[in-house]
């Protein structure tokens, strides 16, 4: 039931701070695949956070540099403050001369509630069947604490926006759920083939049920009742804050004038990137996982991720969207 009040806050993301373990440390020897001038946890945190393919990152509070003179933007004062890392093995308890911090990526809360409900856990020995239960119940406080219930989108929507795409309510194969003016969607997470073990919307969200359907994702979403008052005021998302800040179109940026290039292939991971960055005017993306070779670097890769593409200052090529499909966004000032 929604509440009497006007306003409603609701809570989807843990705090960076639940969402890494840190100490002092730095990352695998050249291994970082991504270096920014941010010098602190919030900011580092927030870029390994958007990235599925970031499992850790080291920072330092100083300004860090070094010379790169082997890469397509050579420069000798790369900034270095912050590094993310895949799968890499720390150098922990030695932070360096710029006394880093070495932060990994914690489990997803998501994934652990999926894992602790795999008919696996149930077959365990008595005493590790005890364990799993504990940690479920751990794991459902948390969801409780942080998913709670109440309107996100306006009583009866039609159509909604999540993650940069467009849902439209009721519609799709298999799809029961019919948007009503009695009823709202609360919190609601986009479900993508092989994002989970298991795909349905109880284990994805628990509480909840699947509203609509786009090509192969589906909407997953809680159902609320509708205040009795006539007017609702909803804390907009993150898709939708973001969504105000850019003016998107089919485009792409100017040529060799990208500045930073990652894997992150939607709207709202390249846009939460973008927005970070204040000398950042705009970016380009496609939902491919998109790649190019970048030899003359001082960490070699045949296949860097550029499916996001942030600019500075540049001339976008408006209307080509290329081989991949891109989108250019422009921040709005």
């Amino acid at each position: 039931m929604c509440p009497s009040t006007t306003t409603t806050t609701t809570e989807l993301e843990l705090d960076l701070e639940e969402k890494f373990s840190c100490q002092a440390g730095q990352g695998g020897a050249f291994r970082s695949y991504h270096m920014t001038g941010d010098n602190s946890f919030e900011a580092c945190a927030a870029l390994c956070n958007a990235e599925e393919d970031c499992q850790g990152f080291d920072f330092t509070a100083s300004d860090s540099q070094h010379p790169e003179l082997l890469s397509l933007h050579p420069t000798v004062a790369k900034k270095d403050a912050c590094r993310l890392y895949r799968a890499n093995k720390p150098r922990l308890g030695h932070g360096g001369s710029a006394e880093r911090q070495y932060c990994e990526k914690k489990i997803e809360w998501v994934e652990a509630v999926d894992d602790e409900t795999d008919d696996e856990a149930v077959q365990r020995e008595d005493k590790h069947a005890e364990d799993a239960v504990d940690e479920t119940d751990d794991e459902d406080a948390v969801i409780m604490r942080q998913v709670s219930s109440g309107c996100q989108h306006g009583c009866g929507s039609t159509s909604v926006t999540v993650n940069g795409t467009i849902f439209e309510i009721g519609s799709g194969s298999g799809i029961t759920y019919k948007a009503s003016s009695e009823t709202c969607l609360g919190a609601c997470i986009v479900a993508s083939p092989g994002m989970l073990s298991s795909s349905s919307c109880s284990t994805v969200l628990p509480g909840s049920e699947k509203v609509a359907k786009n090509g192969s994702s589906k909407l997953c979403c809680l159902s609320e009742a509708c205040p009795s008052t006539s007017t609702t005021t909803t804390t907009p998302s993150a898709a939708t804050r973001l969504a105000q800040k850019f003016a998107c179109q089919t485009g792409q940026g100017q040529p060799f004038k990208t500045y930073m290039e990652t894997v992150s292939n939607s709207f709202e991971g390249c846009a939460s990137l973008c927005d970070l960055e204040d000398q950042c005017e705009g970016f380009d993306f496609t939902v491919k996982k998109t790649t190019h070779p970048e030899l003359f670097s001082v960490t070699p890769n045949v296949l860097k991720p550029d499916s996001c593409r942030l600019y500075k200052a540049n001339k976008p090529r408006l209307g080509d969207p290329g081989t991949s499909g891109r989108q250019y966004c422009q921040k709005i000032p």
